[in-house]
């Protein structure tokens, strides 16, 4: 993966392994121990600082055959999306298309379970084709106890090509015990890191530049317990003193107290402009030339520094300091650990704390001016100054929110206590846009009362445009499109171009809004033209298509929806967008499944299902729930069940309030489905449903409607009489607010209530209404759903002559559906379907494949045959294929003409 690829909230530097000094030591009783137990899914190197854990990694690593990947990590880290985002950017350098649907993941709006993110991980590293190496460096600043679940799952069951490094000052909270036991980890520790007395000599003679006595060699690996850090202190030391025997004469008996003795003897030979420099560039955990010019400013009252920053980095390679290069330009570099708390130890006895603040200060600045917000962040509030990091926050709000990151905006929030936050009205904003993603919409309004109320009227025209656009959602959901489609136009007007993320989240308010104001032919046409004149095929140009999909989909005109639909499936599959793809497999779902393609519609809940942590709180339930319907409606009652179990169980780990009793709705659904009416009145009399409010958009359960079914479905005359009105108050509230979808439900169950009273005639108008409705978007499921008294119903109305292509259709759906359901007993196919002839064959054509058959015999493509059936071309293909297996033909011609011979068909169909 090139400098490009890698995201820009990843820090490049992080991802490169220390690079080797010229007087590094190959230690090759280590190396070869290494290479040799690579067949082990883990390396533990386990020492305190100073021990040269990284250095050793990063030869081994270059002198490897192997592909690797680095993290030094850090206690930013300690949240598993970001260490997540580095695991992966890590692997990506060497295999740049792992990890897509992981990484998808990781942007959700709710971060799956560990188990989820464990499997997904585990199945792509799997998949890379050779093995590699991953270090994860500083693993002893992680405490992150999700992280530590993560890695252990990942290593009880590691992937076959992965073979993991964890480099750490103390043992991780893993359990080492069994890996150690079941031989599936490699162990470097203090004895096995120390110097011996050989490799002490060889290393003073590299660092020193002459013979070193092999005696004092032995005796100062004795004093320093064969410590790297203490030899190279000792070495640095003899630039300065080059008696070996004396300074050695000179150590403290005790070694607890060499490191300090040592230190005091290289900071006090150093010249002073290069010692404030040191001091100066303590508390960066990284940096550069500019960044040491920003902190130590030349002829400052505060840090004099007589050299610049160039100048200073040059000085510090050339001396053999404690410095690590972090990249292979010279760049960056950071101090050693070990030496860099010396430094800051140093620091805090010369200098108060106000001093040290301001260096920090400086440091934040120049990193803000440099659009590296989190390290900004980071070294504002070390230094204790709380408004300029709240102004930080306050001035790049937007920036993730336009990146489709809005989690690393919920991570700069939780930095700061909750009265800060509530104090000043742009952090507000920017938490109620958290609350926007993750659809806690009812914990928003607060927030932008309290906003108003900080910001007075005189300023409030600052942040206008937002709030514009938070009340049009507000008005949105409560079905108030003129007004809603207001406030989103006026908010589109003020809301800054540069504004990406919520201009992106206001055009589809805009387009929803539009349709349920009746308004939408006009937003189509622009829509149409904006994503036609949109250049690049990016985020920006799928959610257009994506709103005009939502705008089809309540208009009712599923075949243009399925167009639209199958041309953004096709555009996540040229740019791997896991959200736009599992909302498409969703929107794909409902549309089959209106249509009645059932394994279609299956197959396409169960990719949603599958990622559904990357739909909202609301449609994740609904994929749940379409699949279930497929499930029962295909006779697959084990399969109902068990996805049920499955929903109710991802819905009460959630943290969206609503989404269990949505869960409980469809629970309810199933079982009126199923027979269980008990079970649905039960849930009927313990339901409080006024957490359902407002618009119903397209969701296949919505309870308020299955409320409505329970009623219906109880039969009693008070129930019925309550149904009536509740079905009465939701057709008006879709009719004003133009959901097709949802009035065709409330007619057909309108319908059924109209005949379990008796009123007939009322209830063939009603469904007159309903199937007028339908029948330009091909609804069949909703009518199938309702069983045989709605084909006896529809029957009637074919007698009357009316829509008859369409009810034939319609009855033919539920011939096939009686077919494999013995609760009732089928229909009379005279009465149902006399176009349809009884068959002379041993597999018998199924009436969808006659509805086909028929059509192929007319002369008609498969597209066309699709568009007059409302199923796609893969659809008809599919269908045709059996046709021809079942009359024993090839083609379709040869297919025609045996189904003649057979009187299959007949002259006229």
């Amino acid at each position: 993966m090139t400098d490009k690829e890698i995201p820009s909230y990843i820090l490049r530097t992080k991802l490169n392994r220390p690079q080797l000094t010229k007087d590094h030591l190959h230690r090759h009783r280590l190396l070869d121990r290494l290479e040799r137990n690579l067949h082990r899914p883990l390396t533990l190197v386990s020492a305190p600082a100073g021990y040269g854990k990284s250095t050793l990694l990063s030869c081994w690593l270059e002198s490897s055959d192997l592909p690797s990947g680095w993290v030094s990590l850090d206690e930013n880290d300690n949240d598993l999306r970001v260490f997540l985002s580095y695991f992966l950017a890590a692997v990506r350098t060497q295999f740049p298309s792992v990890g897509n649907n992981t990484k998808a993941l990781l942007t959700s709006s709710r971060l799956p379970p560990v188990s989820v993110l464990t499997d997904s991980l585990f199945d792509e590293l799997d998949q890379i084709g050779s093995s590699f190496i991953l270090v994860l460096d500083d693993y002893q600043t992680i405490s992150d106890k999700t992280i530590h679940d993560l890695i252990t799952k990942l290593l009880r069951h590691p992937p076959d090509p992965l073979h993991m490094v964890l480099s750490s000052r103390v043992d991780p909270p893993l359990p080492l015990v069994s890996f150690r036991a079941w031989g599936q980890m490699t162990e470097l520790r203090v004895r096995d890191l120390r110097f011996s007395p050989e490799e002490t000599g060889t290393f003073l003679k590299q660092l020193v530049g002459a013979p070193v006595d092999d005696t004092a060699a032995a005796i100062l690996e004795q004093k320093t317990e064969g410590w790297v850090t203490g030899l190279r202190l000792a070495a640095l030391s003899l630039q300065h003193r080059p008696e070996l025997n004396h300074m050695i004469a000179n150590l403290p008996a005790e070694s607890r107290y060499v490191t300090d003795y040592l230190l005091a003897e290289v900071l006090s030979n150093q010249p002073e402009e290069k010692l404030e420099f040191l001091l100066a560039t303590a508390t960066l955990d990284r940096f550069c030339a500019p960044l040491c010019d920003a902190v130590c400013v030349q002829g400052s009252e505060l840090w004099e520094c007589k050299i610049g920053g160039e100048q200073f980095l040059k000085w510090l390679e050339k001396s053999d300091l404690f410095v690590v290069s972090l990249d292979e330009q010279g760049r960056w570099f950071r101090y050693h650990h070990l030496f860099q708390q010396l430094l800051q130890q140093r620091l805090k006895q010369r200098f108060d704390p106000d001093e040290i603040s301001a260096l920090q200060m400086r440091a934040s600045r120049w990193f803000a001016e440099n659009n590296l917000i989190d390290e900004a962040l980071k070294y504002a509030l070390a230094a204790g100054d709380v408004l300029a990091a709240a102004q930080l926050v306050e001035q790049n709000r937007h920036v993730p929110l336009n990146e489709d990151r809005w989690y690393i905006l919920e991570k700069w929030l939780s930095q700061f206590p909750d009265d800060i936050v509530h104090q000043r009205p742009a952090l507000l904003l920017a938490k109620a846009w958290v609350l926007n993603f993750q659809f806690a919409l009812s914990a928003i309004l607060p927030l932008l009362d309290a906003t108003v109320t900080l910001l007075g009227e005189e300023s409030k025209e600052l942040i206008e445009g937002e709030l514009d656009l938070f009340n049009g959602i507000f008005l949105f959901w409560e079905g108030q499109g003129e007004r809603s489609l207001e406030l989103l136009g006026r908010a589109l007007k003020r809301i800054p171009a540069a504004n990406i993320g919520i201009r992106n989240e206001a055009e589809i308010y805009f387009a929803l809004s539009s349709q349920i104001a009746g308004q939408s032919k006009k937003t189509v046409q622009t829509y149409r033209r904006k994503f036609y004149n949109e250049t690049s095929e990016g985020t920006r140009k799928m959610r257009l298509l994506g709103s005009l999909i939502f705008i089809h989909l309540l208009s009712g005109e599923l075949v243009e929806a399925d167009e639209a639909t199958r041309q953004l499936k096709d555009m996540t599959s040229r740019i791997y967008n896991v959200h736009i793809e599992t909302w498409a497999s969703y929107l794909q779902g409902i549309i089959h499944y209106q249509w009645n393609n059932l394994e279609d519609a299956s197959h396409h809940f169960s990719q949603a299902v599958k990622n559904r942590f990357a739909l909202d709180a609301y449609s994740d339930i609904d994929s749940f729930t379409g699949l279930i319907l497929c499930y029962q409606a295909m006779q697959q009652i084990d399969k109902a069940k068990q996805t049920m179990n499955r929903m109710i169980e991802f819905a009460q780990k959630t943290s969206n309030p609503d989404c269990l009793p949505r869960a409980r709705s469809a629970q309810a659904r199933l079982c009126l489905l199923q027979g269980d009416l008990e079970s649905a009145v039960r849930w009927l009399e313990t339901t409080d449903f006024s957490f359902d409010t407002g618009t119903m958009v397209f969701w296949l359960e919505v309870p308020r409607i299955t409320q409505c079914r329970v009623l219906v479905a109880r039969e009693s005359e008070a129930g019925l009489a309550e149904a009536t009105e509740k079905l009465r108050e939701h057709m008006q509230f879709n009719q004003a607010t133009h959901n097709t979808p949802q009035m065709i439900e409330i007619l057909l169950l309108q319908t059924m209530a109209c005949q379990k009273q008796g009123q007939t005639d009322e209830a063939l108008t009603v469904l007159e209404h309903a199937v007028t409705l339908a029948r330009s978007g091909g609804y069949i499921r909703p009518f199938v759903n309702l069983g045989k008294q709605m084909a006896e119903l529809l029957t009637r109305l074919l007698q009357h002559g009316k829509a008859v292509d369409y009810i034939k259709r319609l009855l033919a759906a539920f011939d096939a559906y009686e077919s494999v359901d013995d609760r009732d007993e089928p229909l009379s196919q005279s009465k149902q379907q006399p176009w349809i002839h009884n068959q002379a064959l041993k597999n018998p054509l199924t009436n969808r494949e006659l509805e086909i058959l028929v059509f192929l015999g007319q002369g008609l493509q498969n597209k066309e045959i699709a568009a007059r059936l409302f199923i796609s071309p893969e659809t008809v293909k599919k269908h045709a294929s059996s046709i021809y297996s079942k009359l024993d033909s090839h083609n379709r011609q040869q297919a025609v003409a045996k189904a003649y011979q057979l009187g299959v068909l007949t002259p006229g169909q």
